[in-house]
């Protein structure tokens, strides 16, 4: 009988411990500090993070999985560092790799995603915990940026002015940013505090990598992002970018009216167009079959404008901050965008306005 009892209550706390170890919980990690260095060293952004000022800059680790394995370490070490200057914050990326040679580097337009080895920067100047700025490079030196607003909406057709290259290396591979301050919007102060966090995605193993790690479970957002501090002595640029590229056109504005202290009204102004014309446009009209070339017998379709393109849009956003009470905040954002592709170059515009209404506790 008594062998019987001790069996039964072995089963017992092996079955209570099958059952907690089951569903032991994921949860989020408190919220992060990364340290900036201030540098008087001239930064040049080609990857290979030679600069002494580097060396001193105090190591941001402690990736921990999104996917495939939630809440374990990144599987390769990663090491980010962050500086600046009057002008600009730099972030360099040490991106160590047990297997280089399997890489995946991916050569596409800017803003186009693909499935390589990236790294990203989220950025939340303002320190609103609802706006923020995206930048993205993978292993090839292709960037993109996304312009991140009310918490988790994001508008991809935001274009910044930056720099980013990447270097392979016998161990894996670096990359550099250059992030002038143009680009982030915040208010003067003597000392900054921002939202910050960074990621990486291992492209061969489908591994993504948070250093703020949030569970899949909770609600993320810019609210979620860790903090970068020790900014000190710079002041908000004017907010006018206009950048030329090929036949692209991109001209930004932003700016900040301060009611008073706890009251704000942000705008972000975005005009972009972009136009070809190809004349004497070749296509092969058996495209579908291949011979060999001193055989092949093609015909050939020579077109004059169907080709052409013109396509222009404007984004408007504004952002009404009011924070009735420490801690809580309320939220007025109304949203502007107009887009026409009329290839004749008329600017005639289809429109969409939408309002929203959010507040944080």
């Amino acid at each position: 009988m008594l062998g019987k009892n001790v069996f039964i209550g072995l089963g017992l706390i092996l079955v209570l411990l099958s059952g907690s170890i089951v569903h032991a919980e994921i949860t989020a990690e408190p919220l992060k500090t990364a340290t900036a260095l201030r540098t008087n060293e001239h930064i040049k952004i080609d990857g290979n993070l030679s600069e002494k000022s580097w060396e001193k800059a105090l190591p941001i680790t402690g990736f921990r999985q999104i996917e495939p394995y939630e809440g374990e370490p990144i599987t390769e070490k990663t090491v980010v560092k962050v500086l600046y200057d009057n002008e600009a914050l730099y972030v360099g990326w040490w991106c160590y790799d047990s297997e280089p040679d399997k890489i995946i580097r991916q050569l596409t337009r800017r803003d186009r995603w693909t499935a390589s080895d990236e790294v990203h920067v989220r950025i939340d100047s303002h320190h609103d915990h609802q706006t923020a700025y995206y930048f993205a490079v993978n292993a090839a030196g292709v960037i993109r940026d996304v312009l991140i607003y009310n918490n988790m909406w994001d508008d991809d057709s935001w274009d910044a002015v930056w720099e980013a290259n990447t270097k392979t290396h016998e161990w894996g591979w670096s990359a550099e940013y250059k992030i002038p301050f143009s680009a982030l919007r915040f208010t003067s102060t003597d000392e900054y505090t921002w939202g910050f966090d960074v990621s990486r995605r291992i492209a061969r193993k489908e591994e993504y990598a948070r250093w703020q790690f949030v569970p899949r479970s909770e609600a993320t957002g810019v609210h979620r992002y860790g903090h970068l501090v020790n900014i000190k002595g710079i002041e908000p640029p004017a907010q006018v970018e206009i950048l030329l590229d090929n036949d692209e056109l991109n001209i930004d504005f932003r700016g900040i009216y301060t009611f008073k202290k706890n009251l704000t009204l942000q705008w972000y102004t975005q005009f972009y167009i972009s136009a070809g014309d190809f004349d004497n446009y070749y296509t092969l009209e058996n495209e579908n079959e291949f011979t060999p070339v001193d055989t092949a017998v093609y015909t050939v379709d020579i077109s004059s404008s169907r080709n052409d393109y013109n396509y222009k849009s404007l984004n408007l956003n504004l952002i009404l901050r009011w924070e009735y009470r420490p801690g809580s905040v309320l939220y007025a954002v109304w949203t502007n965008s107009r887009n026409g592709r009329d290839p004749t170059g008329d600017f005639e515009f289809s429109i969409s306005n939408s309002l929203a209404i959010s507040k944080t506790f």
